[in-house]
């Protein structure tokens, strides 16, 4: 898709808009918002690169400022390629934005909606992204604070703006109110049942956008955290894995499992069905042959304790070779 056509696409699924409504510009640059985020994906490489890999990324995607266009066909972004991209696809629509850099000592830009009303709207767009893609409460659309007293934002009239242009049809429509449902009927189940129920349950894992690397695992930390906070990295651990492709590119999965009475349950996340799927030691043992990584050096996840159930595996099934 080039700019033309991601113009074409916003036009063609913009919602009729009340010519008096005095929220036309805003939810003109909130479906405009929606649309982009459903395409993008933050950069694992930049996710898990060092020092020097990130600064080549920054440096390319800087050629955002004066060529946004060139990104538009991009699905893997940082902060400042799509911070640009959208203040040029506002534009193009008649609306005013800026990118600043909230914070001098962090390298992270995300740009600012200027209405003609004088409302400022901060939206950044990359923080966003796994919220639009799973249809959660959007959590970095703030307003601007004004010394002149200038009309703040509310949550409440956010969600009624979004409910406008059919971002979601109702409050309940929300992911977080489906993640709320999950964690009142898993209360007192143990780390392997609550897992499973939390990566199976369709109110959880049937997501309609594309998720990235990044995006999932946002989006089912947030999860974990809000329902079994007490077995985060105590009972349930996430690794990360991938597989390199001929071209040195590296395709990033992640793999979650509970551990209870010397036993994991483990799950991993399939990028073409947008899901995780529940494997076993076996399957990852043969996996691991094939090619695949688990764990990054650098990081620490539970890819040791993963491993040493997965040798434990490999042990046992040819000691019965042997034996038979």
């Amino acid at each position: 898709m080039d700019k033309k056509q991601l113009i074409e696409t916003i036009r063609r699924t913009m919602p009729k808009l009340d010519e008096s409504d005095p929220d036309k510009e805003l939810k003109i640059a909130l479906h405009i918002y929606i649309t982009i985020g459903k395409q993008k994906a933050f950069d694992e490489k930049y996710y898990f690169g060092d020092s020097e890999t990130a600064k080549k990324i920054e440096q390319l995607a800087k050629r955002s400022i004066r060529h946004p266009e060139e990104f538009v066909p991009k699905r893997k972004i940082v902060c400042i390629s799509i911070s640009y991209l959208y203040k040029d696809i506002l534009r193009e629509f008649g609306i005013n934005a800026s990118v600043i850099k909230p914070d001098n000592e962090d390298k992270h830009v995300l740009p600012v909606i200027k209405l003609k009303d004088g409302r400022k709207i901060k939206a950044d767009i990359q923080q966003d992204l796994y919220l639009i893609q799973t249809k959660s409460r959007l959590k970095n659309i703030t307003s601007v604070r004004s010394p002149f007293g200038d009309k703040e934002l509310t949550p409440e009239q956010l969600t009624k703006i979004l409910i406008d242009i059919g971002y979601i049809k109702d409050e309940k429509e929300y992911r977080d109110e489906k993640i709320e449902e999950v964690k009142k009927e898993i209360s007192y189940k143990d780390a392997q049942e609550a897992l499973s129920k939390i990566l199976e349950d369709k109110r959880i894992c049937e997501i309609e956008d594309e998720l990235g690397y990044v995006e999932a695992t946002k989006y089912y930390k947030s999860i974990l955290n809000i329902i079994v906070p007490q077995y985060l990295d105590k009972k349930i651990f996430k690794v990360d894995c991938y597989r390199e492709k001929e071209n040195k590119e590296k395709d990033y999965s992640i793999c979650l499992y509970a551990e209870e009475r010397g036993e994991i349950k483990p799950y991993i996340f399939s990028n073409k069905l947008n899901r995780f799927v529940k494997t076993d030691l076996e399957q990852l043992n043969q996996w691991q042959k094939e090619g695949l990584v688990i764990g990054i050096g650098h990081k620490r996840d539970g890819s040791k304790k993963l491993k040493k159930y997965m040798k434990k595996q490999e042990k046992t099934k040819k000691q019965g070779v042997i034996q038979e």
